[in-house]
């Protein structure tokens, strides 16, 4: 049996295995190595005796080495010792060897001889350093330098390619699957410990013996817990309040804190409506009729007050596209705009409208730089070298021998306008601007201003004797050109211009050509004796004569005789409410009150059924005192025109609206024809109307009705209508004269009131 085991055993198992062989590598079964193989890691500490800088090594007397010299040597020379590697055990970590200076010496030599070869290599290191660096920046680059081209292409791009590009948007995020939300349960302990927190805790101490029966007779036990919250709350407003104070002043204004509310514009559900219907009906506009400037304009204008800034620019500079021919739409672009992209949007407009004002002095308003504005003027001119306002904001902007130059230049392009040669004559020489006016006197030749101009130069230069003549000249020579026109109207309408213009020169200083205009152009003596004439023969036949006269010698400003004149004309004609109105409102003028009063109480007296004398009353009140004057004058002549007007004018002033309608179609359904009610209604429908379309619409009826009651009478009608080439104009148009007469004396009330 012993036989046939040993046969059937292989051969190749008691043979050596081939160099590498691992057993069972070939099918995975690799072996593995635990701690309990090896044994426990010895932590062998270094020795006493050691020298700092070399290996602690076990004694070669001990257990775990060669004990005797003889093992020594053989250890050398056997188990350390290698055919190329050398001894392998280090003879300095012998813990008794001692670190002497030759040790020191020797390390010190070593140390010098590393230092040597270092310098040696160093020049040649640093540069294989750098061009390394060198190579590696080539292959990888910065950002930096890698945008340098693009950069420079940037220089390539051009305005209007930088006013297209499109906005950026949010598309970080478009294809990111949103996160699920996770809901977690509340752990018991987190409730738990919110309800010791909020729960009120009562302790007794029975140290008092009546503590029981206090407890048992209702009383209520307080939480502390809401005590300190209310404490928390109330020093919060606290804080709150004196958060922006200091040294404990509120910085905020009592006075103008509501009206800061009240500027605030909170958006309605109703405002959001109609600002969806509105965004709505521009954009129907502006795709059925694109070429329609001012739908495009409204829709910018409708986003803007939406607050959709980004949306009304892109509105306009589709607008600017669409119709690039208008300026309104490019300077509505420019609104919308910062002040630098609206610059570089008005270069491209003046491409587009080389010939328009506006645009050019648009352009020339946003620059801050003097020089600047002057170049863009300059250029402007290039263009448009007929306009006058481009030619007067140029001229602003130079010094006096600048401007002198470019006036000369001007009047060259517009020789018809006279602001332009008297502005150049003030900045010359006498002699030269002589000879500036005499241009412009050849130019212009039916200018008044230019001879009078001639006329305050003479006076400038103490040539007073020079000023009657040219004054006398420019008379011959302004008849001769209006000799054409027809004679009574073409004469008053010049009197009254002369006049006019010698107000001007009295304001101005000029006392010596006023005085000759006076005296030459308008004969000042012989207008008053034909009013002389005229109150001698007939004194009693109309207070027109007397009143003319006494606004003539207003007009020359001679006060004394003015007065007399009134005077003289109350003794003709005592009782007659014309004359007596117009001296209250004389010495009115003059600031008399207490004479107006006077005279206002003299005449209600011979006069006490006056509407005209009742209606100055009134006016002349205190404002507390209007309306009780106003019961009394209603008292007295109930049905005048004149109380009827001047009631509804007080409850316009005082802002009651719906009565002061009431009053003004009783004034003009009792009275039709009188103008002055008419006229007054006018122009408190212009006021008070909200919208326009309303306006409009009210105006017009008011105007069929006064074209058909044809008004004749009122002294604010009969002062307009009569004036010289009013005679031809219907009832509407003298209507809208005196309402626009009737709007002027309420603002410069107004401003006297403000002064005073």
């Amino acid at each position: 049996m012993a036989h046939l085991i040993n046969a059937e055993r292989r051969k190749f198992l008691d043979q050596p295995p081939p160099p590498g062989y691992i057993a069972g590598l070939g099918r995975g079964a690799v072996g593995f190595t635990t701690r309990s193989d090896i044994g426990g890691a010895r932590n062998i500490e270094p020795g006493a005796g050691s020298v700092p800088g070399f290996g602690d090594k076990r004694k070669f007397g001990d257990d775990g080495g060669n004990g005797g010299g003889d093992d020594d040597d053989d250890d050398v020379g056997g188990r350390n010792y290698d055919e190329f590697e050398g001894d392998s055990r280090d003879g300095f970590s012998d813990p008794r060897a001692i670190y002497d200076h030759e040790d020191k010496e020797a390390d010190d030599i070593w140390e010098s001889v590393d230092r040597l070869m270092d310098s040696r290599r160093k020049e040649r290191r640093e540069k294989m350093e750098k061009e390394d660096l060198e190579n590696l920046r080539t292959l990888n680059p910065k950002l930096q330098q890698q945008l340098v081209d693009l950069k420079q292409q940037l220089s390539q791009v051009s305005n209007d390619e930088w006013l297209n590009l499109p906005e950026a948007g949010d598309i970080s995020r478009n294809n990111q699957r949103k996160q699920r939300e996770t809901y977690v349960p509340v752990p018991d302990s987190v409730i738990e410990r919110a309800k010791q927190e909020n729960e009120t805790v009562s302790i007794i101490q029975p140290t008092n013996p009546n503590i029981y029966g206090d407890l048992t007779s209702g009383t209520t036990t307080t939480d502390l817990t809401q005590v300190g919250m209310a404490r928390k709350t109330v020093l919060d407003l606290k804080l709150n309040q004196v958060g922006d104070s200091i040294s404990g002043k509120t910085c905020v204004d009592p006075k103008g804190y509501l009206t800061d509310l009240k500027s605030q514009r909170i958006a309605s559900t109703t405002e959001i409506s109609d600002i969806k219907k509105a965004r709505l009906l521009f954009r129907s506009v502006t795709q059925t009729n694109p070429k329609h400037a001012p739908g495009w304009i409204a829709s910018a204008k409708l986003e803007m007050y939406a607050g959709k800034l980004s949306v009304a620019r892109k509105i306009i500079a589709q607008g600017c596209l669409e119709c690039p021919d208008d300026e309104e739409v490019w300077i509505e672009n420019a609104n919308l705009q910062t002040p630098d992209n609206a610059k570089l949007l008005l270069a491209q407009a003046v491409k587009v409208i080389p010939h328009s004002i506006k645009i050019w002095l648009y352009a020339a308003a946003l620059e801050k730089d003097v020089k600047m504005k002057k170049r863009v003027l300059r250029r402007a001119l290039e263009f448009v070298p007929n306009s006058v306002k481009l030619w007067k904001e140029a001229v602003e902007l130079e010094e006096p021998e600048d401007a002198k130059i470019l006036l000369g230049r001007a009047v060259e392009c517009v020789g018809d306008n006279v602001d332009l040669w008297l502005a150049l004559a003030n900045l010359e020489s006498y002699d030269r601007a002589r000879e500036v006016l005499n241009k412009a006197r050849t130019a212009i030749p039916t200018s008044i201003e230019i001879w009078i101009a001639a006329a305050q130069l003479e006076e400038a230069v103490n040539h007073t004797e020079n000023v009657a003549r040219v004054i006398k000249k420019a008379i011959r020579s302004l008849s001769s050109a209006h000799a054409g026109q027809s004679g009574g109207a073409s004469r008053v309408t010049d009197r009254e211009r002369w006049i006019a213009e010698a107000e001007k020169c009295e304001k101005n200083g000029a006392l010596a050509t006023c005085q000759a205009i006076i005296f030459e152009a308008i004969a000042v003596e012989r207008v008053r004796a034909i009013y002389t004439s005229a109150t001698t023969h007939c004194p009693t036949a109309s207070p027109a004569p007397w009143i003319e006269a006494h606004r003539f010698e207003v007009r020359t400003n001679n006060i004394n005789r003015a007065r007399a004149t009134l005077e003289k004309a109350s003794l003709r004609m005592p009782k007659r409410e014309e004359i007596l109105l117009e001296f209250v409102r004389f010495e009115t003028r003059l600031g008399n009150k207490k004479a107006a009063a006077t005279m206002l109480a003299i005449g209600l007296q011979d006069c006490p059924t006056s509407g005209m004398l009742w209606a100055e009353s009134i006016a002349m009140e205190p404002r507390h005192a209007q309306k009780n004057r106003c019961v009394d004058a209603l008292n007295k002549c109930n049905n005048d025109p004149y109380v009827l007007t001047e009631v509804a004018r007080i409850f316009w002033m005082d802002g009651k609206h719906d009565k002061a309608r009431t009053w003004f179609t009783r004034a003009i359904a009792t009275f039709p024809d009188h103008g002055d009610a008419w006229a007054y209604y006018y122009a408190f429908l212009l006021r008070t109307v909200r919208t326009q379309a309303a306006i409009e619409q009210e105006t017009k009826q008011l105007q069929i009705k006064c074209l058909e009651a044809d008004p004749h009478h009122g002294l604010l009608w009969q002062s307009v209508s009569k004036l010289p080439g009013h005679s031809k104009l219907k009832s509407d148009q003298i209507l809208k004269l005196v309402a626009l007469q009737i709007s002027q004396q309420q603002q410069q009330q107004k401003k006297q009131v403000n002064n005073q």
